[in-house]
């Protein structure tokens, strides 16, 4: 909740007990939230790369891990199975 904000900034002693109480509220207020405040409106949130498996579609085999972020479709490659000396189609698959 945002205080409300003093007709002016001030820091006078001889300002009556509740304006200096209201005014030390809002400096606070202003100190504590100033960086938060304009950091969260620059910033938007990043999508984390996520690691995803390449399965062989013939064994069944976990033979590569790839880094990857989410969204977009699924991979489908053509990559070298140890097991069968041959390449092969690999597909994506999260374990």
């Amino acid at each position: 909740m945002v205080p409300p904000e003093p007709e002016e900034y001030c820091t006078a002693s001889d300002l009556s007990p509740a304006c200096q109480y209201r005014c030390m509220d809002y400096n606070e207020y202003r100190l504590r939230y100033k960086e938060t405040d304009h950091m969260a409106k620059g910033k938007k949130s990043k999508k984390k790369a996520e690691t995803v498996f390449l399965v062989c579609s013939e064994t069944g085999e976990y033979n590569y891990a790839i880094r990857k972020k989410p969204g977009g479709e699924k991979l489908s490659l053509s990559k070298y199975c140890p097991k069968l000396r041959k390449h092969t189609v690999h597909n994506e698959k999260k374990k």
